[in-house]
């Protein structure tokens, strides 16, 4: 706290307020054995559902029994495959935390308690029977830390022994264990004397429904196809007009300069009409510029437009040559 204090003091002490059992793992309960602080588990389950809840009722709960259904029976099924009585993942931060033991020398304390020293000096006290360890890595997710595995290892026992059961293959079996039975097409179902059950009331929310949760200002953006991050997160964007990042000339404060260059906007016109300038804006540098004297030699309609006063806008249009009658 003292580093974020310095770094930040805003965010010191808006962190100060907050209950640090709510963000740092160091005052995470020892109970529920979970040792990061995401909610990954319904952000997947609605990414699932995503297609399924803009339809109705009954489709959306048959969408719903569907998906359930496979994924219950895909979850037994991989249970089945395991090669050892935990699952991959288990295995994989089990493997992890092997690697790190060889930096570890143990020594015995008595009654299963060890103490731990790092090669760097810092040491750490193991109790093998509590499960415990004061890097508190093995107290929050109940899987051996590297200083817990270099004990294991020393008393030659196998460190699958150590893990807690909830992450066994009985457990899993046993989670998974009961399924949803199938069910028949609607037209096969028993019919029966009583009212049909009529949906419920329908009340139109302002708005257009939002399918896409709320991100954080932390988060990285993403793009509308859900695959790829938006442009914006590759490439910087720079102004052409002020030479600084984040924004684009047309979003650009300082677009009204006078070294910007307007340009006339000459809107195109139709067949046989005359032409219109709606907008035409003179330099600053042009001053005291003289009107321009159209050749009589030319015609009105191939005649280019004069300039006129200097920082002024004006509207007009050319009038069509009048035909003129022989008497």
């Amino acid at each position: 706290m003292s580093s974020l204090q310095k770094l930040d003091d805003e965010a010191y002490k808006w962190l100060k307020k907050e209950n640090a059992h709510y963000w740092s793992k160091s005052h995470f309960s020892e109970h529920l054995k979970y040792d990061i602080l995401l909610n990954n588990l319904c952000e997947a389950f609605n990414s699932a559902i995503l297609d399924s809840r803009d339809k109705p009722i009954l489709t959306m709960l048959e969408t719903l029994r569907m998906y359930m259904m496979l994924r219950m029976a895909k979850q037994r099924e991989a249970c089945d495959k395991w090669h050892g009585d935990i699952g991959p993942r288990i295995h994989t931060i089990l493997e992890k935390n092997k690697v790190e033991k060889q930096n570890y020398i143990t020594h015995l304390a008595g009654q299963k308690m060890y103490q731990v020293v790092h090669t760097c000096g810092v040491q750490f006290a193991v109790d093998l029977a509590k499960h415990t360890c004061t890097c508190r890595g093995w107290n929050l997710i109940e899987i051996p830390c590297g200083h817990a595995i270099a004990c294991i290892c020393r008393r030659h026992e196998d460190p699958v022994k150590y893990i807690h059961s909830r992450y066994k293959k009985a457990s899993w079996k046993r989670a998974s264990g009961p399924f949803i039975h199938p069910i028949a097409n609607e037209e096969l179902w028993e019919h029966t004397n009583f009212p049909p059950i009529l949906p419920p009331m329908y009340h139109k929310q302002p708005g257009r429904p939002k399918k896409v949760r709320a991100r954080e200002k932390d988060e990285k953006p993403v793009a509308s196809t859900g695959s790829k991050l938006s442009r914006s997160f590759h490439v910087k964007i720079k102004c052409s007009i002020c030479g600084e990042h984040g924004h684009n000339k047309r979003k650009c404060d300082k677009k009204g300069g006078a070294n910007n260059i307007n340009k006339v906007k000459r809107p195109r016109a139709s067949r046989g009409q005359p032409s219109t300038i709606s907008e035409q804006t003179i330099q600053p540098n042009l001053a005291n510029t003289s009107t321009y004297q159209p050749s009589s030699s030319l015609p009105m309609e191939s005649q280019p437009v004069s300039s006129v006063t200097t920082n002024t806008t004006r509207k007009f249009k050319l009038k069509s040559p009048t035909k003129k009658t022989k008497n």
